[in-house]
């Protein structure tokens, strides 16, 4: 399986998006305690995307679709919930798949 976040991250310049949602194990760990899977990226995601920007504009830009969709995925107050369970987690592996096929549609030679 080839997680969304990580594949999206990677086509906005991220090089090391892998390491941490690279297995369908660690989507599951994801999709359970999100927060602590997701913090370490988000503190990141400024530098990746000015990163992504210097590659070039076709990175560029899937970069600032990421950095915009992250706004809007992340709560107001800040707080990443450690915990999901039952149907919180099947709506986030669902929306999960959802956006990763939005980027595939968008920037599939990028998406890989």
């Amino acid at each position: 399986m080839r997680p969304a976040l990580r594949d999206a991250v990677r086509s906005a310049g991220h090089r090391r998006a892998g390491q941490v949602l690279k297995t369908a194990k660690n989507l599951d760990k994801a999709k359970q305690h999100p927060g602590p899977h997701l913090r370490d990226h988000l503190a990141q995601a400024g530098r990746h995307l000015l990163a992504a920007r210097e590659r070039g504009p076709r990175y560029g830009a899937a970069a600032t679709e990421l950095f915009l969709a992250i706004a809007e995925f992340s709560p107001l107050d800040g707080k990443l919930p450690n915990y999901l369970h039952g149907s919180l987690q099947d709506d986030f592996h669902s929306g999960f798949r959802h956006q990763y096929g939005e980027y595939v549609i968008a920037y599939g030679d990028l998406v890989r």
